[in-house]
């Protein structure tokens, strides 16, 4: 019988150290900053949800303000 296994999140080194977002700064996150890996789906599957807003500024996907129950893929990280 075929077994479901869990994603794992395999990067997760958020914006800190060099990687830190000053005041009137962007910043892009990629699968070097975040990344998730799951051995039963593809990239395009495998998601991140916001959960909560953020404290500070705002996560744009390819220019969209994202907001809480917002998503986003491996893939599009990928890109």
């Amino acid at each position: 019988m075929p077994v479901n296994d869990d994603p794992v999140l395999a990067v997760d080194v958020g914006l800190t150290g060099l990687g830190k977002v000053y005041e009137g700064q962007t910043k892009v996150i990629t699968a070097t900053q975040l990344l998730g890996t799951d051995t039963d789906n593809a990239d395009s599957e495998v998601q991140f949800r916001i959960t909560t807003n953020t404290q500070y500024g705002q996560i744009l996907l390819n220019g969209s303000p994202l907001g809480v129950n917002s998503a986003f893929t491996v893939a599009q990280l990928k890109e």
